[in-house]
């Protein structure tokens, strides 16, 4: 018996008519937090946030105004199908604060700062920075900052998180307070080559009586007082100029500045070993006038005159670099040796096999205290041994090869890292077997193919029978096997391969049967066309998995694993064999038992025809079997008892005709053929222009056509001239003729009955096509041009409109850099017929630029050799007319020019190409200035709101030693390179001022406007009806440029709208956000109010669902938010009832109309329902009975009221009295459940007829009494 095992395979699909699934811009963020989500094409959309809030807006934006979890769904539609959640994580917003110990003081002053930042512990804070308002920063926890210039400053503290949106600063303005006076002085000359040397000194401080200042240069001498004014060196050194200054309360300030005489003094900074390819940045902090740098041994540059040059060395080993620093004649030289290192990433793997857990070693060639990450993330040394284990068997019992990803990263201790990667794969071998066959009876012979997979040679194949036998071959040909026995036999393969691998293959079973004869049994041989036989298998043998039963030409149909077997017999009459057969293990067997089934009576069978050329009339024949009487009934009161006749209909019309056969020899009932008759008169019709042009499309219209049958796209074929028949269901279509002259269009239209008609219209076709010729190819413009007009028709022209507004057949034009590069020809004919042309214009522009091998900023003293190509693709050459200003002017092509004052101009190019006179220019502005250039950049957010922290970038360009004065809106200044400061609200001014120590000087100013806006809402009221309107404003505005409210509803945002009124749709708690925007800088702010909507929902239903007492309605009072109801049933009759159940009874019959209002009393809202109910007539479900037979056998032994099962639980008898002929009470009512059973003091009732009285009480309802006579018959 074969085992029958249902298997069950799930996959996972993927719905093809969704491009994705939903999406969210922010996941996670602190509170006010602002989603925009996105969706999938849906046919309708529900979006529940799960924080009161939902839309069915298809991308809507929603701010969460709580922390917590929300998992927002996305439904299609609000009660449909979810098509997915997305998890949004609101966090408080973190709080963030600090405190300085001291606050203020004397300069120099170390103020220790502390911070406290409270966060939710699933943020993490990255990054910490501090601005103390003088320009430097910090990025401690707990810094200390020691403030050297006296002041009020600034503090601001910015923590950067995990989650941007999270992130935060705090600033307080004129939070440390530094007492005392700046030092400040400048030196003419700080570096002098001969000795004796003489500087000048100037004290910048601010002076004042009550200060004392005391200097000290280094060199021995000192002086007391403001203002030192020469100073001599007499011999050569390194000299240290120091300036006190102390005010009246004691505070003191010192600066130092360095002065070198002689040769400069080198001094470097910085590592001696790099990486190979990294950019070095030379620290070199020599005080000098100038230097030359020179590099060897595959260098990124050969040399460099700049004080901090950037290099890269190409190749690894020790480098040597030479410097000389210069002041004026006196010059100072010096080498030195670094170390470039690379690193080896390559690395070996260890052979692979094919087991199932392989041991790997990876081994790296650079060897070496370094740190070494093996495949991506396992820290380790140079030799990395791990296991590796092969994926598991796929869906199809398959080994699937896999491809190993092998990396190794080497950091070395100067911090170079290098990357390599390897790649190896891993298969392992795959048994797969397959059989000729898999079932079949005794002796079975099975033959075994071998299909096995393995990247390695198998030398082994061992097959598995099932039935306790095996096989060894060294071959893949796995020969046959024979079953001799019928059972179930569970076959495998295991191979095994020249590495050793062994694989086992999915095991199949082998179904081998024997024949079993199948007996059965009819319930009846003859019948009727029409009727049913039942056939029963009778044989028991539970190794049969099916049988099957032939008869009736092939038409019977069963299940074949069920005992039984139906079919009835309704296409012909006559003897028909039944074969049985049965299968056991894929082993068929056909009954020896020879049945027949006799089926009688007639078949009726009718044919007809129509006649297309006489569309009335209609020929029918009887093709019936066994009939011996025939009757016709042909729809239209016409009746007929002959075979074959024609019948002439007298309207177009649906005929139903049926014909009834009978055999009045075999007893059998008559049969009867239906059959639908249409009698239709078809007629073609067609439409269409008598003129067309051939570039038009036109509507050929067959609306007029008559009894066409459009089913199946067909019923109209249109017949066009040079195009394949078009056929469709449609009685006007578009067509377009291309080809000119005088054509014929058909259309056969066809019905019903496939009898067609066909109507032929003329139509002629005008051709027009537009052209013309320009007498010059190409071009300069301005140009004059003649145009010529080669258009055709096939009538005549009477119109020419051309883009540059002529009429004219043949115009001439003057082309400029006002038109366009083409010209359109619009032309028309004497029938209308229109076309157009473009035509480019093929233009050139004589061209060249100017060209030069520096930059537009140049140096008092540069010369500078100027460009410009000659242009030739026109046929001609350039003329050139140069305007450099105060410089002059020239016709050379390459004019070469020596700038030796400052000033700022424009150098103009002007021209011309010498045949057409076609002019061009070109203009550069030039500057001529001293060096240094002031510049510097800042990293900003976007958009700029306040407070932040700007991190100034020094962009300035020098070439020597330079002093840098900083200024924040006039009164902040420091001298670092790369300052940072705070700023709050409002417009800033920051100045840099680059100085060198040659006198010469640049200085930039920016200015940076910071804009937070204010502002918060204002409510009428915080618990709105819905429907009904709440006004909100927006007050307390300051910076807003623009604002908008979000009501979360996908709806109007309201703009810039002051005092909205808003009806809420949905209910529930429902947040409402002000979005208060600058449109300057971007910068919004959103404030919150709560409003809450009461839910009250009006809606009952009537529960009544049978009718059992006339002008009985039950309802159901199905509302919700709601405690206050107001019925109104109709007939005056009303209620203000709380219960959930209601019962009213009505006068009379039909539909009534029922209104509920529901109320909720706190709010006073109100939601009003009406609805409609048809009251009818009950029907009959009871009855009296007038006889019963008490007689014991279980039929009508018992007299009661007959009551339909379903309504039983609506009546009970509340009397039952029976009398006698005499007028004696037999029975009352002593069992109401079964009623009178015919006997009287236990003693069986004589058979004659007594009398009843019974009367019921209809729940609900009046009461019903009966009077009448019930006989007993036994």
């Amino acid at each position: 018996m074969r085992l029958k095992i249902k298997i069950i395979i799930s996959f996972l699909l993927i719905a093809v008519n969704y491009n994705y699934s939903q999406t969210a811009d922010v996941i996670k963020g602190c509170l006010p937090l602002k989603v925009n989500f996105n969706s999938p094409s849906l046919n309708s959309y529900y979006w529940d946030f799960k924080d009161g809030g939902t839309t069915t807006e298809t991308n809507p934006n929603h701010i969460f105004t709580k922390p917590g979890s929300y998992t927002v769904s996305l439904n299609e539609g609000k009660d449909g199908r979810l098509v997915g959640t997305i998890l949004i994580t609101v966090y408080p917003d973190p709080i963030i604060s600090f405190t300085a110990k001291p606050t203020s003081g004397c300069s120099p002053l170390r103020v220790a700062f502390t911070s406290s930042i409270v966060i939710d512990t699933a943020i993490k804070v990255v990054d910490i920075l501090w601005s103390f308002g003088d320009g430097n920063s910090s990025t401690l926890l707990n810094p200390t900052h020691i403030y050297t210039n006296p002041g009020l400053y600034p503090v601001s503290l910015k923590i950067t998180t995990t989650i941007e949106e999270c992130n935060k600063t705090e600033l307080v303005q004129d939070f440390i307070d530094v007492k005392g006076i700046s030092a400040s002085f400048t030196i003419s000359k700080p570096i002098g080559c001969e000795v004796p040397s003489i500087i000048t000194i100037t004290n910048n401080t601010i002076q004042n009586s009550k200060h004392t200042y005391s200097w000290n240069f280094g060199n021995g001498s000192t002086f007391n007082g403001f203002d030192p004014k020469l100073i001599t060196y007499t011999s050569k050194g390194e000299f240290l100029v120091t300036l006190t200054v102390k005010d009246e309360s004691g505070c003191e300030s010192k600066l130092s500045k360095k002065v070198i005489i002689g040769s400069p003094i080198i001094t470097l900074d910085g590592n001696d070993s790099f990486c190979l390819n990294a950019v070095i940045n030379l620290n070199n902090t020599t005080e000098a006038e100038s230097f030359l740098w020179t590099f060897k041994n595959n260098a990124s540059a050969s040399s460099s005159t700049k004080r901090n040059p950037l290099v890269s060395y190409f190749t690894k080993g020790i480098k040597t670099i030479t410097l000389t620093a210069s002041n004026g004649p006196c010059k100072t030289d010096t080498s030195f040796n670094i170390f470039i290192q690379e690193l080896d990433t390559n690395f070996t793997i260890s052979p692979s096999n094919c087991t199932k857990d392989i041991p790997i070693k990876l081994e790296a060639a650079e060897k070496g205290d370094h740190t070494y990450i093996w495949n991506d993330s396992i820290h380790g040394k140079d030799i990395l041994n791990y296991i590796y284990s092969s994926p598991l068997r796929d869906s199809f019992y398959r080994f699937n090869s896999d491809t190993i990803y092998q990396s190794i990263e080497i950091i070395s201790s100067l911090g170079c890292v290098a990357r390599g990667r390897k790649l190896f794969t891993h298969e392992r071998p795959n048994a797969i077997m397959v059989p000729d066959h898999k079932e079949g009876c005794a002796p079975l012979t099975v033959s075994f193919s071998d299909i096995s997979e393995s990247k390695e040679k198998i030398i082994k194949w061992t097959l598995f029978y099932g039935d306790g036998s095996s096989n060894s071959v060294n071959s893949m040909n796995l020969g046959n096997h024979t079953y001799t026995k019928p059972g179930e036999y569970y076959v495998k393969l295991i191979i095994e391969n020249e590495k050793g691998c062994i694989d086992t293959s999915e095991g199949f079973w082998i179904y081998v049967g024997e024949k079993i004869n199948p007996t059965f049994s009819l319930d009846k041989n003859t019948i009727c066309i029409g009727e049913r036989i039942t056939i029963t298998k009778t044989i028991n043998d539970p190794r049969i998995d099916s049988w099957h039963v032939s008869t009736d030409n092939g038409r019977f149909s069963h299940c074949w694993t069920s005992d039984i077997a139906t079919h009835q017999f309704v296409n012909d009459v006559g003897t028909f064999p039944v074969i049985v057969s049965s299968e056991y293990n894929g082993c068929f067997s056909h009954s020896n038992e020879q049945q027949t089934i006799t089926v009688k009576g007639a078949k009726a069978i009718m044919t007809h025809m129509n006649n297309c050329a006489r569309p009335y009339e209609v020929m029918f024949t009887s093709k019936s079997q066994n009939a011996t009487t025939l009757k016709w009934n042909l729809g239209d009161t016409t009746i007929n008892d002959i075979d074959s006749f024609i019948h002439t209909y007298k309207q177009r019309n649906r005929y139903t005709v049926t014909l009834s056969a009978e055999d009045k020899q075999s007893g059998c009932p008559a049969n009867i053929d239906t059959r639908i008759i249409f009698i239709k008169e078809i007629k073609a019709d067609l439409n269409i222009p008598e003129k067309a042009c051939d570039n038009v499309k036109y509507v050929l219209d067959a609306q007029a056509s008559v009894d066409v049958d459009r089913d199946c796209s067909k019923g109209f074929l249109y017949i066009l001239p040079n195009k394949r028949p078009r056929e469709n269901n449609k009685d006007t279509i578009h067509h377009s003729f291309s080809i000119p002259g005088r054509q014929k269009v058909s259309l056969i239209v066809e019905d019903i009955n496939g009898c067609r008609d066909t109507t032929t219209k003329e139509i002629t076709v005008y051709s027009i096509t537009p052209d013309f010729e320009v007498d010059k190819k190409l071009v300069c413009i301005p140009v004059d041009l003649t145009f010529k007009d080669k258009s055709k028709a096939d009538t005549i022209i009477v119109s020419w409109d051309w883009s540059f507004g002529s009429k004219q057949q043949n115009p001439f034009y003057k082309l400029t850099d006002q038109d366009s590069n083409g010209i359109t020809l619009k032309i028309t004919d004497i029938n209308g017929c229109k076309d157009s042309i473009f035509k480019a214009i093929s233009l050139y522009k004589p061209f060249t630029k100017i060209q030069y091998s520096k930059g537009t900023a140049l140096c008092i003293g540069d010369t500078v050799q100027f460009n410009a190509f000659d242009y030739t693709a026109g046929g001609s050459n350039l003329s050139f007319d140069w305007d450099f200003g105060p410089y002059g002017k020239s016709n050379l092509q390459n004019p070469k020019i020596h700038f030796d004052k400052p000033g700022r101009f424009s150098i103009i190019l002007n021209y011309k190409e010498i045949s057409s006179t076609c002019k061009g220019s070109d203009t550069l502005k030039f500057a001529i200035i001293d060096p240094p250039v002031a510049a510097f950049d800042v990293a900003l957010d976007t958009p700029l709101c306040y407070p932040q922290i700007f991190e100034f970038k020094n962009k300035s360009r020098v070439d020597s030693t330079v002093i840098y004065f900083w200024t924040f809106d006039g009164k902040n200044s420091n001298r670092l390179a790369d300052p940072t400061f705070a700023f709050s609200k409002g417009t800033h001014k920051v100045n840099l001022l680059v100085q060198s120590i040659f006198g010469c000087s640049s200085s930039i100013e920016k200015e940076f406007t910071l804009i937070g806006p204010e502002g918060k809402i204002a409510v009428d009221k915080d618990t709105i009806c819905r429907g009904e309107e709440g006004t909100f404003s927006a007050i307390d505005l300051v910076d807003v440029n623009t604002f908008e409210w979000e009501f979360n509803d996908g709806k109007n945002n309201f703009p810039n709208t002051n005092k909205v009124k808003y009806r809420f749709d949905s209910t529930g708690n429902r947040s409402v956000f002000l979005i208060l925007k600058s449109t300057e800088s971007g910068c919004e702010h959103i404030d919150s109010a709560s409003i809450f909507v009461p839910n009250v929902i009006a809606d009952f239903t009537n529960v009544d669902s049978l009718s059992y007492c006339p002008g009985l309605a039950i309802f159901k009072n199905t509302s919700t938010g709601s405690d206050k109801f107001e019925w109104n049933f109709g007939e005056g009759l009303t209620s203000n009832s709380k219960d959930s159940i209601i019962h009213i009874k009505y006068k009379n019959l039909g539909k009534k109309s029922i209104t509920l209002t529901a109320i909720d009393s706190r709010s006073t809202c109100r939601n009003v329902i009406t609805k409609e109910i048809n009251l009818e007539d009950v029907i009959e479900f009871y009855k009296f009975p007038n006889v019963f037979s008490p007689n014991g056998d279980g039929e009508n032994d018992f007299f009661n009221v007959a009551i339909k099962p379903s309504y039983e639980q609506f009546i009970t008898v509340t009397q039952f009295k029976v009398y006698n002929r005499w007028g004696k009470l037999i029975y009352n009512n002593e069992n109401p459940s079964q009623g009178w059973n015919g006997k009287f003091e236990d003693v069986e009732a004589p058979v004659e007829v007594y009398a009843y009285y019974i009367e019921i009480q209809i729940r609900d309802c009046n009461n019903q009494t009966s009077k009448g006579n019930v006989t007993i018959v036994r």
